[in-house]
């Protein structure tokens, strides 16, 4: 009976230190892989994309894990409000949105923290991020509103000494832009156009300017909805 019990006791310290050997290999391959400059595989970067992570050690980081098809990933860690509860995990390839799909990318948007909020963001994701619901993304006319804005900031060099003025849009969801007086809207008024039955309706009443402050090449909006 004893000779049964040390044997049953040598047998499970067996299994323990097979499984911890095992993992160390795993750890050990899956560090060496996520190192920045390998070349990850469809599965590699899925694993990736569903391992757990220490938030409270990753918050704020950004980072390069490798590349995928030759593009560098970049992952980021932003958090806001309740940190590091609230961190989140940004996987996504590492170029502007406007060569997303040159690189074989999907662009979509996702809401990510912003002061006691979440906003929605666009990114270029990699098509098996996408199509194993990783994210819960945003609607698609998110990426059009960000189009717009970052297109507006281009010509929203206004200050304290040029003369600037606004613009009403009709639609809620991006109601007040403003722009250097002399600006040359062409550009945004043919995408807006374009972008315009893409929104989702809105019945939040008129908008009134109550104040437009521009220095240190922005300006700041007030306004009020009006029923």
């Amino acid at each position: 009976m004893k000779k049964k019990t040390l044997t049953f006791i040598a047998l499970v310290v067996i299994i323990i230190v097979v499984v911890l050997v095992v993992w160390a290999i795993i750890y050990s391959k899956n560090k060496d892989v996520y190192n920045g400059v390998s070349e990850l595989s469809d599965k590699q970067l899925l694993d990736y994309a569903k391992s757990r992570f220490d938030k409270g050690e990753m918050m704020g980081r950004d980072i390069i894990i490798g590349y995928h098809y030759g593009i560098p990933v970049r992952v980021t860690f932003p958090c806001s409000d309740v940190c590091p509860d609230y961190t989140i995990r940004i996987i996504r390839y590492d170029v502007e949105l406007d060569k997303c799909e040159e690189v074989g990318g999907i662009k979509k948007a996702i809401y990510v923290p912003f002061a006691e909020a979440m906003i929605a963001r666009g990114f270029c994701f990699p098509k098996v991020i996408v199509s194993n619901g990783i994210y819960e993304f945003a609607e698609d006319w998110n990426l059009l509103i960000e189009e717009l804005e970052n297109l507006s900031s281009k010509i929203n060099y206004c200050n304290e000494k040029s003369d600037c003025s606004y613009k009403i849009l009709d639609n809620c969801y991006i109601p007040v832009m403003a722009f250097n007086k002399n600006g040359d809207l062409t550009e945004f008024n043919k995408k807006f156009e374009e972008y315009k039955p893409e929104f989702p309706s809105c019945n939040m009443g008129k908008i009134k300017v109550d104040s437009l402050i521009c220095e240190m090449n922005k300006c700041i909006l007030s306004y009020s909805l009006q029923e």
